[in-house]
């Protein structure tokens, strides 16, 4: 996309035109994230369409407080923005283990859903090593903190991650994503 910054700066004062030229651009990426992450359950209830919508929405309302960072880091705060409100559609439908949250207590299957929940302390220390793990990629390079973003959340394949990263070959983004995660990895132990 020629000129994104110039573009996002068009669409965050309110140019309806470039909202649209961003909306067509990233239209197919963020339908392919939210196809990919409904998965059979939570497709029951709600639809590809639904999501991409309620994404654009919050863009448009976001837009004038978005930091331009660069068109990588744009397409990655869409695809953010699909997995959480994935993340939160689940989190309303279903406990531990699947069980629809509809199911009573009452019921057989309720009871032993309540019985196999975690513990709260487990929950806790769950997202204490969830934030601990955001913490610590924020503190990568940049160059890191991106390839890891292009392979892993948004699954592209090393062809494109080394065409994003103006690498010379997909063995380069390859070995850059060796580094990065060895990084992250030292980290972690040190932690």
């Amino acid at each position: 996309m020629d000129d994104f910054s110039e573009l996002l700066s068009r669409a965050r004062a309110g140019d309806a035109g470039a909202v649209e030229t961003i909306y067509r651009e990233y239209q197919d990426a963020v339908a392919r994230a939210a196809r990919s992450g409904l998965g059979p359950f939570l497709h029951q209830q709600y639809d590809t369409i639904d999501i991409s919508q309620s994404v654009f929405g919050d863009m448009i309302r976001e837009l004038p407080a978005f930091e331009d960072r660069g068109e990588p880091a744009f397409r990655r705060w869409l695809l953010t923005k699909v997995h959480n409100k994935l993340c939160v559609k689940a989190r309303g439908q279903t406990l531990k283990g699947g069980v629809r949250r509809e199911r009573r207590l009452e019921t057989e299957t309720g009871l032993a859903a309540a019985h196999d929940a975690p513990e709260p302390g487990d929950v806790v220390a769950g997202r204490d090593e969830e934030e601990r793990l955001g913490a610590m990629l924020g503190a990568l390079e940049p160059a890191d903190r991106e390839v890891i973003g292009l392979y892993v959340d948004e699954g592209l394949p090393w062809a494109e991650v080394a065409r994003r990263l103006d690498l010379g070959s997909p063995d380069a983004a390859r070995m850059r994503f060796v580094r990065a995660v060895t990084s992250l990895r030292r980290r972690w132990t040190r932690g």
